[in-house]
């Protein structure tokens, strides 16, 4: 994974937000989403974005409070994703 982090490239919450289904993670980690009152993903500066290529394949993770949450395609005709 250190070969990760040296290649990682930091993204707007946009471009996440548009690659990724990172509501149910935000939504487990207390964030409000859409109309709710709170704090939302987008607006908590202390979440960093970023896309990197890990084993091959593109992907894309939130460092919150430095602790990487992930983001990968689920494995063709799975629908789930491997564990590594």
């Amino acid at each position: 994974m250190f070969d990760m982090y040296e290649a990682q490239r930091e993204i707007s919450f946009t471009t996440f937000a548009r690659r990724t289904n990172w509501k149910p993670v935000a939504k487990a980690l207390g964030y409000a989403i859409g109309a709710m009152k709170g704090l939302h993903l987008r607006k908590d500066w202390h979440v960093r974005f970023f896309r990197v290529k890990w084993k091959g394949q593109v992907c894309y993770y939130m460092d919150w409070s430095r602790i990487d949450h992930i983001f990968l395609k689920p494995a063709p005709g799975t629908g789930v994703q491997p564990e590594y």
